[in-house]
């Protein structure tokens, strides 16, 4: 017979003297020993079995040729290597398996997650076919003694008509905690939801899904003072039950259409008594739309209110049908933020479904599809109402500045108006940024890239993606013909060693606030609407080079 199964370890420990394998046995007697500890290189008995990375799970199988023979087969994590080798082992039949992982490096290091290890797809399949047999598999932790979560609960969901929640239970064995926090992702590393402060000896997690997904759940346990104990990851998995058809329709707030004098969000900063005014397209060859709802709050929470939606004017041959929501700031609002989310209806409803077009969370103010209005309200399109001259910025312009600052480190800038007789309009501003690694294969071109727009304040959900923040200091004035007064620049010099990385992408925003705490976000330039940046340290070589010796 042979036994086989498929074996995720894309990335290696990172850490000096870990092992992280798969053992098989007979009784207690090992046959076949296969680890990774801080290379490529994966062993098995010593000797190398693979030693390319790649992203591509291992099949493994192992056939049980005879006594003190058992051949060993699989394909490497880059596709291509291969192994296939009849290996002399000491006597006994296979009757057991092992899997372990003794350590990686410190938990708060990037990508932790990719350092785990998975395993899916066992089987045993006889030589040939015979009498159908079922027998019994116990599965065995060795406890080392080290506090551990444990998880109790389903992973994996299907969503209803208004969302599944997942129920889970985490508790601590070989220690007592006394309280909980969690973090959640996406399975690329985007912010979610945050949960600190739980307390209890254990912890009953409870959060709904209204889209399918996968996402990642790090869970830490804290001790009576609040130190970390010990942590643990979870994938969370929702899909759905049956097929559906979206609809086509788009709200990008910071674009030109349907009219070139305003933007999809008209005016880019509404205040008190502005009629604000929300323009959603719609492709009407895939789908022909009648109409809908803009639904709407003023602040973070509370009751969701609605008007209805009217025609405003075709483009494109009449092929982009334009629709408008209306609404008028009251008062008492300065200063506050102005929530909303699109509810487009469709013919008969049913192809495509009534859609709701809300933030896509992963990019600022980018729009996302939703079948579920829940998931809508969930990551609403949010803009500021701002107050009076002198109480916030009156506006931030990036204009791609920042430079290398070292191996590790940019320096980044913005100008800022306004100062005047030493009256500053913003008295903070700050970047928020995560560094991530480009695709394999992607040309890599140093400089600064405008990437998304976002009209949205920090703290809310323009800040999903960006986990991390650095404080900018004022650097003084400059000229500004403005009757308001010269403009100001503020910088702050970040370092992050994940920088050092070749295919390192530094994503950031800036953002700044006066007097009032209204945070307002920076352009590229005047008229530019609200951006998200990229800046790669490192460009690729033009490949002409060559060396001979």
């Amino acid at each position: 017979a042979t036994f086989s199964f498929d074996w995720g370890v894309n990335w290696d420990s990172d850490t000096v003297g870990s092992y992280r394998g798969f053992s098989l046995l007979a009784g207690d007697t090992e046959l076949v020993y296969i680890n990774m500890s801080n290379s490529a290189t994966i062993q098995i008995n010593g000797n190398p079995m693979f030693v390319n990375y790649g992203t591509q799970a291992m099949p493994l199988s192992f056939e049980y040729v005879a006594n003190g023979s058992i051949r060993v087969r699989g394909t490497g994590r880059d596709g291509t290597e291969s192994y296939d080798q009849t290996l002399s082992v000491p006597a006994g039949a296979p009757s057991k398996m092992k899997f372990y992982f003794n350590a990686s490096s410190v938990p708060e290091a990037p990508n932790q997650a990719y350092r785990q290890m998975y395993v899916d797809n066992f089987k045993i399949t006889s030589e040939a076919p015979g009498a159908k047999k079922q027998d019994s598999v116990t599965i065995t932790r060795e406890d080392d003694g080290n506090p551990r979560i444990e998880c109790a609960g389903t992973r994996s969901v299907t969503l209803g008509d208004a969302g599944t929640a997942f129920d889970l239970d985490f508790s601590l064995a070989n220690a007592t905690a006394a309280s909980w926090s969690a973090a959640l992702t996406t399975l690329n590393g985007s912010h979610v939801q945050s949960w600190s402060g739980v307390t209890g000896a254990t912890w009953d997690w409870y959060w709904t899904a209204y889209a399918a997904g996968s996402w990642r759940l790090r869970v830490t346990a804290h001790n009576a003072g609040g130190n970390p104990i010990t942590n643990a990851t979870v994938v969370l998995t929702a899909s759905e039950s049956n097929t559906y058809t979206l609809g086509t329709a788009w709200h990008c707030p910071t674009n030109r259409e349907p009219y070139e004098d305003k933007y999809m969000r008209h005016p880019v900063q509404p205040g008190e008594g502005d009629t604000i005014e929300i323009y959603v397209g719609n492709y009407h060859p895939h789908g022909d739309m009648t109409g809908g709802s803009l639904v709407y709050r003023y602040g973070t929470n509370g009751a969701w209110s609605s008007s209805a939606l009217a025609w405003a004017t075709n483009t494109n041959d009449d092929n982009n049908r334009f629709f408008v929501g209306t609404q008028i700031v009251p008062g008492g609002q300065a200063g506050g933020v102005f929530q909303y989310y699109l509810k487009v209806e469709y013919t008969n409803g049913t192809a495509p479904v009534t859609t709701y077009v809300a933030m896509n969370p992963e990019q600022s103010a980018m729009y996302k599809l939703f079948k579920r209005e829940g998931a809508a309200q969930a990551t609403p399109f949010e803009v500021g109402i701002k107050g009076a001259d002198g109480a916030e910025p009156g506006y931030i312009w990036h204009g791609g500045d920042i430079t290398a600052a070292g191996a590790a480190s940019v320096q980044i800038g913005a100008k800022i108006g306004y100062i005047k007789n030493g009256v500053k309009w913003a008295d903070e501003a700050i970047v928020r940024y995560r560094v991530r690694l480009e695709d394999e294969g992607v040309r890599q071109v140093r400089g600064v890239t405008r990437i998304k727009k976002a009209s949205a304040t920090p703290g809310k959900r323009s800040w999903n993606a960006l986990t991390n923040q650095v404080s900018m200091v004022y650097d003084g004035e400059v000229a500004d013909p403005s009757p308001n007064g010269n403009a100001m620049r503020w910088v702050v010099n970040l370092t992050d060693t994940n920088l050092m990385n070749e295919r390192a992408v530094l994503v950031y925003e800036i953002y700044a606030r006066g007097a009032n705490g209204v945070w307002r976000q920076a352009e590229y330039n005047a008229g530019g609407g609200a951006s998200t940046f990229e800046f790669r340290l490192w460009s690729d070589g033009s490949g002409d080079l060559q060396v001979r010796g």
